[in-house]
Parts: structure tokens; C-alpha cells; sequence
């Protein structure tokens, strides 16, 4: 019985030494993992901090671009409007040529007629 006893101290000890080599273990695992932790909770908070900078400085940048675009498609819309105005009054100048021409057209046919008839009178005459 006491050689069991013996044997029993014996795996009570070892069992002790394995349980406080596990627990030093854990422990140690527990600090690394928590030293992970804490570094990573530093990495997502400095990510945190540069993605709101970023979004800011992008939000700024749309609002920017958005003025632009609106100035841009005010001076576009005056544009088209002038050259509405120039193509009326380029119709209108167009619309008066074709008169003239069609005047003197019509002009020309009748100082024709009027050559033609001075210069058969003057063949008659001369006849």
C-alpha cells in the first residue's frame, strides 16, 4: 500500500508540474493573444481614422465637382442659347437673301426682256 501511495505522490506531482506547465502555457497564449488583440483594435482604429479622413476629403472633392458640373452646365445651357439667337438671325438672313436673289432674278429677266426689245427695234430700224 505505501508503494502505491508512493506511486500516487509521484503522479500527484507530475500531474501538478503537467498542470502548472499547461496553465503557463495558457497563460502565456492568453497575453500573446491578448497582445494581438490590443495591436489589432490599434490597426482597425488607425484604419478607422484614415477611412473617415479619406471619405471626408472625397466628400469635399464631390462637393467641389458637383459646383463645377452645375457652372459648367449653366454656362453650357447660355451657350446653346446664344447660338439659338445666331441661328435665328442667321435664318432671318438667309430667309431676306433668298428674296433679294429672287428680286433681282426677277429684275434680271425683265432688263432682258428690255435688251432684247431695244435691240430688235434698233435691227428694225436699221433695216
Amino acid at each position: 500500500m505505501e508503494e502505491r501511495i508512493e506511486r500516487l505522490e509521484i503522479s500527484h506531482e507530475r500531474l501538478s508540474g503537467i498542470v502548472e506547465q499547461f496553465i503557463d502555457v495558457a497563460v502565456r497564449r492568453f497575453d500573446q493573444q491578448d497582445a494581438v488583440s490590443t495591436r489589432l483594435q490599434g490597426v482597425v482604429e488607425r484604419f478607422i481614422d484614415v477611412s473617415t479622413r479619406r471619405f471626408e476629403q472625397l466628400d469635399a472633392v464631390t462637393v467641389r465637382l458637383s459646383g463645377i458640373i452645375e457652372r459648367l452646365i449653366e454656362a453650357t445651357n447660355r451657350r446653346l442659347e446664344q447660338q439659338d439667337e445666331v441661328i435665328a438671325r442667321l435664318d432671318a438672313t438667309v430667309l431676306r437673301l433668298d428674296q433679294t436673289i429672287e428680286e433681282l432674278q426677277a429684275s434680271n429677266r425683265r432688263q432682258e426682256r428690255i435688251n432684247d426689245y431695244l435691240l430688235r427695234r434698233d435691227q428694225e430700224r436699221g433695216e
